[in-house]
């Protein structure tokens, strides 16, 4: 019988746990966030207009006749230079979903230090000042132990994140967003514990009568 009532009261904290009134707080919690906005592209955009923005960025600081863009199925590259002749490259690679959006971008490290006035800064501080203007909340840093080097990431809940590396190299992509309960749906589940629980009330009544 005591081993009856300990699983009765473990699922009675359950039903406690499942209260509507808190999910609804996290479902809340979770929309407030925005998608990031980076220089004129926005993952979702229409992925034409994200190509036209990309050669814009390049023509804004005086590149013309040595743009390159690399067309492939679902990717458009394109960059200025060459790093095997010029030690560097200024490359932004973008890439479409099924339904024609942009759904990642990057960026090298030289069209980073090229397009944010970055040269000078280093990895750590650009990570803090892109944050901040950008309204990213803080940007943990991490170790990649099989290349060797260290990042800044955050990773939003609306199905996003960003990633920023010691060589200020950036990556913004679209990922599958962690979708909270709906409140019908914990609602349902309430309902079903709450019957379970009635049950198992007059069941322990049962067994205190049955003891006595």
């Amino acid at each position: 019988m005591r081993k009856t009532i300990f699983l009765i009261s473990i699922l009675i904290f359950f039903i406690v746990q499942c209260s509507p009134k808190s999910e609804t707080k996290e479902s809340n919690a979770t929309n407030n966030e925005k998608s990031l906005v980076v220089k004129g592209l926005s993952l979702g955009m229409d992925f034409g207009k994200a190509r036209e923005q990309v050669l814009k960025l390049f023509e804004e600081v005086g590149f013309t006749s040595e743009i390159e863009t690399e067309i492939e199925a679902n990717k458009t590259e394109v960059r200025v230079g060459d790093y095997f002749i010029d030690s560097s490259i200024i490359c932004v690679s973008i890439w479409k979903d099924q339904g024609n959006k942009l759904s990642k971008i990057e960026m090298s490290s030289d069209a980073t230090n090229k397009f944010f006035n970055a040269t000078n800064i280093n990895a750590e501080d650009f990570v803090k000042e892109f944050a901040s203007n950008y309204s990213v909340p803080a940007m943990k840093p991490e170790k990649d132990e099989i290349v060797g080097y260290t990042y800044w990431k955050y990773e939003s809940k609306d199905g996003w994140y960003i990633k920023i590396n010691d060589a200020k190299y950036i990556t913004i992509e679209t990922i599958k967003p962690n979708r909270p309960i709906r409140l019908s749906q914990v609602t349902s589940i309430y309902s079903i514990l709450n019957k379970i629980k009635r049950r198992f009330h007059h069941q322990i009544w049962y067994l205190l009568e049955s003891s006595g």
